[in-house]
């Protein structure tokens, strides 16, 4: 059993007021999976979130006419589960267009988040008071771009040591170059692999669903949109002209990540190849107070201080 240091709880519970519209509404794609969805709408339950589903689409349903004619030569070409993956995100942006949603958070039926997912959301577009923010283009673990803010003290960031995205992967460099229990808000600048979870505006969602759904579409659902951070660099670096600047996307992200892939009793996961085999732990990387993994005394209505932290200090 792990608790939480009393002035890292209070500090969270003062951000924590007042923010409940900080997201619209959350959409979540799902597999069709019974299981996973009962976890999903307790999960979300507990954390006074409302979900709509949106379920996967298969890939052989999609027609080849249907695809966007910008890459239909290599989108042809990709597997049922790729295309399947593509149209389901394309769904969910569409369902935030078309009930003109003003902000939506589209997340994966595998996903996990801390207890204090509010106040970390919150942080992410008003710095908490007193926080340094560091000079653009700072040099760092997670590139050369610019970091909007670096948190030094968010409780719901593990200690260095715990810090990494598998159980055989390396350590993340966040913890070499800056204090432990910093979390760092920063630019994309591509290279993301995952998009377990993801928050769009309406005008970002729209401007999703023309590109990737109406001009071009070729690749791998992750990496499209991990590229997304990679162009939004092209542009802040190019001419400043007025179409430039309106052409211009903004894409924020956060290390380490709010969000996690959550491995259940009886899961097995081999995602990024890393050499050590399946990971089989019940367990949710870089998520300290997991509500997947305290659900239960969640439910019961268990005090904070008894909850379980997967990655207590040391």
């Amino acid at each position: 059993m792990g608790g939480v240091p009393r002035k890292w709880k209070e500090r969270f519970r003062r951000k924590g007021e007042a923010i409940d519209e900080s997201l619209k509404a959350v959409l979540n794609e799902t597999l069709g999976r019974t299981d996973r969805r009962d976890a999903v709408s307790l999960a979300a339950a507990v954390s006074n979130m409302k979900v709509e589903f949106v379920m996967r689409v298969r890939g052989e349903s999609i027609l080849g006419d249907a695809l966007p004619p910008g890459g239909q030569a290599e989108s042809l070409k990709l597997g049922r589960g790729i295309k399947g993956s593509w149209r389901s995100h394309m769904n969910a942006l569409q369902q935030v267009v078309f009930q003109n949603l003003s902000t939506a958070l589209i997340f994966e039926d595998d996903v996990d988040w801390d207890i204090r997912l509010r106040p970390q959301l919150q942080a992410l577009p008003s710095p908490p008071a007193g926080v340094p923010r560091q000079p653009a283009d700072t040099e760092s673990s997670i590139g050369r771009h610019s970091i909007l803010l670096a948190d030094p003290n968010d409780p719901s960031v593990p200690m260095p040591g715990h810090v990494r995205a598998h159980p055989f992967g390396p350590l993340d460099g966040l913890g070499e170059t800056h204090e432990p229990h910093t979390r760092v808000y920063h630019h994309a600048s591509g290279g993301a692999l995952c998009t377990a979870p993801y928050a769009v505006i309406q005008r970002g969602a729209r401007r999703l669903l023309h590109e990737f759904g109406i001009k071009k579409w070729s690749r791998i659902w992750d990496v499209e949109m991990g590229d997304c951070g990679v162009r939004e660099k092209e542009m802040r670096d190019a001419t400043t002209d007025d179409k430039k600047r309106r052409g211009q996307r903004k894409c924020i992200t956060t290390q380490p990540p709010i969000f996690a892939h959550h491995h259940p009793f009886g899961g097995e996961s081999n995602i990024g190849r890393l050499g050590g085999g399946y990971a089989r732990n019940v367990e949710t990387k870089y998520v300290r107070l997991s509500t997947r993994m305290d659900l239960e005394g969640l439910l019961r209505g268990d005090p904070e201080e008894t909850l379980v932290d997967q990655w207590p200090d040391y």
